[in-house]
Order: C-alpha cells, then sequence, then structure tokens
C-alpha cells in the first residue's frame, strides 16, 4: 500500500477537489485523515503476525462490501470519507509497488523502500511537504477509531483501538525521521507515476462523493484493497480508474 504519508497528502489533495457540498459533510478533518489510512491503522491492533491481524482482515474485505457495512451502520461521515480516499489510492496505485518489487525480485524490505519513495513522489509532485498528526491529536481519536471499526469488526474494543493508535503514532514517527529528499530506489522513473497519481486522486473524489451519498457503484469499488494488477479501461470495463 502507500505510505502514511502518501494517503495523508493524497486525502488533502481529494478533499480540495470535492464540491463544497461534500466538503460541508467532512466536519472532522482529522478523522478524515485517520480514515485515509485505512486498514493500514489497524495493523497495530492486534499482533502482525496473526492471522487475525486487523488490518490484513480489512485489506481482505470486498471494498463495496466493507463500505456497504460503514453506511448501514451510520459509520462517522469524515471517517468513511477517509476511508474511500485509502481505497481510490490503493486500488490504483498499489499496483505500480508490486510490478517493480517483481521485476526487481525483491521481497518485503523493498516493498517499503518503494513505498517510501512513492510518498517522495508525492510530495514532490502535490507540492507539499510530508507530515505528521500531532500525537495528542491521534489519540485523542481513539473512541471514535473504536466506533467506526466496530461496525465491521465485531472484535473492536476501545482498549484496543488505543493500543493500536499508540503503535501507529510510534511508527508514523520513526518513518518521519527516516524520510529521505533522494529516491533510494534507483533507476525507476517516478515521474511517469504522474498520470497514476491524477486518476487516483479524481478516482477517490467519486468515491468519497458516493460514500457520502450513501449509494455505490459496484463497478466501482470491484478491485480489491491489495490489487495486484494494474487495471486500465482496457482490462477492467472502463470502471476500474475512473
Amino acid at each position: 500500500m502507500p505510505d502514511y504519508f502518501s494517503h495523508n497528502m493524497a486525502a488533502d489533495a481529494i478533499y480540495d477537489r470535492l464540491p463544497r457540498q461534500y466538503k460541508d459533510m467532512i466536519t472532522d478533518h482529522d478523522l478524515y485523515l485517520l480514515g485515509s489510512q485505512g486498514g493500514d491503522l489497524y495493523f497495530f491492533y492486534n499482533s502482525f503476525l496473526s492471522s487475525k491481524n486487523v488490518g490484513r482482515m480489512l485489506h481482505g474485505r470486498r471494498p463495496a462490501e466493507l463500505f456497504e457495512t460503514f453506511i448501514q451502520g451510520n459509520g462517522d461521515p469524515s471517517y468513511i470519507a477517509g476511508f474511500a480516499t485509502h481505497y481510490a489510492m490503493d486500488s490504483i496505485l498499489h499496483p505500480y509497488v508490486y510490478m517493480c518489487q517483481d521485476s526487481r525480485r525483491k521481497g518485503f524490505f523493498f516493498h517499503m523502500k518503494f513505498e517510501s519513495d512513492l510518498g517522495l513522489f508525492i510530495s514532490k509532485e502535490l507540492n507539499v511537504p510530508r507530515d505528521r498528526m500531532p500525537k495528542d491529536v491521534i489519540l485523542s481519536k481513539a473512541e471514535k477509531i473504536y466506533e467506526n471499526l466496530a461496525l465491521v469488526d465485531d472484535r473492536a474494543t476501545l482498549k484496543g483501538a488505543e493500543k493500536g493508535l499508540k503503535g501507529f503514532e510510534r511508527y508514523v514517527t520513526h518513518f518521519y525521521r527516516t524520510c529521505k529528499d533522494t529516491y533510494r530506489v534507483k533507476n525507476y522513473d517516478f515521474d511517469a507515476l504522474h498520470d497514476p497519481l491524477q486518476q487516483a486522486i479524481q478516482k477517490g473524489v467519486i468515491c468519497v462523493e458516493q460514500v457520502l451519498d450513501g449509494n455505490l457503484d459496484p463497478a466501482l469499488f470491484e478491485a480489491g484493497f491489495s490489487e495486484h494488477t494494474i487495471r486500465t479501461p482496457e482490462t477492467a470495463g472502463g470502471h476500474a480508474e475512473e
């Protein structure tokens, strides 16, 4: 998946492009940005090595079904709007991470390195710095995070949400301190990601509008969060990259 900074910056870019009526429905921008971390936020909820890791299980859910559950459960509009931006980014940009990783026959650590470079590219492309949400703001959202997670996972507890947010904050702080201003992956044309990034942002606008309207087009949400295949109008019937 794109890293924390990529999702954060893209969520703000998507918000800026929303019509006023949808911006007005996002009343808690900090919760919106935490929502933009999608299932990544919950990798720290329980053991990452567990087969029942909450973050991985959320990434395995069918997107349309997941968002329908949020909507039917009256999930917080700010949170589910942010989550919709996460889906848009993952569904379009994540395959590029896998493509580069597979072509070089590399593993997990290369995957992480590429995602970090993707964050640097997006920072340059959108002309915004990579930044992190203050610790006290992150932890103050524990109850809201719990309430929304409980809609899609009946194992959710407030204590678990608090623990997960603390782990998430430590993780983000570590990568914030290690951010580089030069690409670590060599011989890769990151500028070629200009069009996919713009497609992801535009898809994010449409996804946010639909989840806030409570009226989903299943074709828009057909790609998985962990999609490996780059979809084009020719391969996906024109729906994957709106």
